[in-house]
């Protein structure tokens, strides 16, 4: 199976995932479907005819090609669909219908885990320009109706790490008490030798696995609300993009490991209270039952380019936390800088006439 598509059991129309309802949805006949229902359908269909499978091309067009991409035909059109290595899930540009590449979504690349979008676009727009108010300088066109309309919703790959940690640490520690008596100002000081130990228990550590999705704006969306987290079914991903990882285990296990190990000391060192002062010495962490799932995570991202530099804006599509690395109009600025300034002149020639 290379390609498939949701069609509405209905009318034949293809279903879109709705993020407001959590269910799929026929824009046509306004049918909607449980999980369930989308998958025991695409299962029957795909039994029934062979209209899922990857597009035979030329020799000639196939040279062309980048090796980076690959060519499907989109069962409902017939027209050619490229993607890239890693797209898992699009739209067919011609029919409009979303594309599930499979091919991308089986064995070592079928995740485990989804958490749907909870956030349709119209809120995501509300919130982007919600945002944008509170920044003054951003370029007017970043809210303007052909600059929303690249807003997208990205279901961005995740590995979830979980492990136990066996934590200890040494330290010095230090009591220090200062009085005076008389003309004189003693100081006391107590010197510790201290020990802690722990054993801690991580679930769904989250790092990125694209290389695609810049790794600080996927930061800055997080936490993700993981008592959410579902099996994962293919019939989430109709009406959004998504990516499969390009970044292996152990491309992002240090990463993982620095983020637990940073959890691990702080916890160890906020437990050393009632001292003037702490000295770590010594730090290790054993890990016990480590394991991973991979997991598709939902984002909104918009990408804006100022001149010849792209900006993104990007927003949890979970929970509606938002990131934007955007430019500063130089115009904007000097609007008001001019402003400001002509202010200033006409209240000090107000105050000089009434001197």
């Amino acid at each position: 199976m290379g390609a498939a598509v949701y069609k509405c059991p209905n009318c034949g129309a293809h279903v879109t995932f709705d993020a407001a309802s959590q269910m799929g949805k026929c824009d046509y006949c306004l049918s909607t479907f449980s999980i369930e229902e989308l998958e025991n359908y695409l299962k029957k269909e795909s039994n029934n005819r062979d209209e899922y499978k990857e597009e035979r091309i030329s020799d000639d067009l196939r040279d062309e090609i980048n090796k980076n991409t690959k060519v499907y035909s989109c069962p409902r059109c017939g027209a050619q669909v490229i993607a890239d290595k890693s797209t898992s899930a699009t739209f067919c540009c011609y029919c409009h219908g979303p594309v599930i590449l499979t091919d991308k979504l089986s064995g070592d690349f079928k995740p485990s885990k989804v958490i749907p979008f909870k956030i349709d676009r119209r809120k995501a727009e509300e919130i982007l320009l919600s945002w944008s108010k509170k920044k003054w300088f951003i370029p007017k066109e970043f809210t303007s109706a052909k600059q929303l309309e690249k807003i997208t919703g990205i279901y961005i790959p995740y590995w979830l790490f979980d492990c136990d940690v066996n934590g200890s640490m040494y330290a010095t520690a230090k009591k220090i008490r200062t009085w005076r008596q008389g003309d004189y100002e003693y100081t006391k000081t107590d010197i510790y030798e201290v020990y802690r130990e722990a054993k801690l228990k991580f679930n769904n550590v989250p790092q990125n696995a694209s290389t695609k999705a810049d790794d600080n704006a996927m930061r800055a969306i997080e936490p993700f609300n993981y008592n959410e987290i579902k099996d994962f079914s293919m019939a989430y991903l109709p009406g959004f993009l998504a990516d499969k990882y390009d970044k292996n285990k152990e491309d992002v296990l240090p990463e993982l490991k620095k983020t637990v190990n940073g959890s691990v000391n702080s916890v160890l060192r906020n437990s050393i209270n009632g001292y003037s002062i702490v000295s770590e010495r010594s730090f290790n962490n054993e890990y016990e039952d480590s394991s991973f799932k991979y997991a598709l995570l939902p984002v909104w991202m918009l990408t804006y380019q100022f001149n010849n530099k792209n900006y993104i804006f990007a927003i949890n599509g979970q929970t509606g936390e938002v990131y934007g690395a955007l430019p500063v109009s130089k115009g904007r600025v000097a609007m008001l800088f001019i402003s400001v300034f002509l202010i200033t002149l006409i209240v000090a020639f107000i105050g000089g006439a009434l001197i």
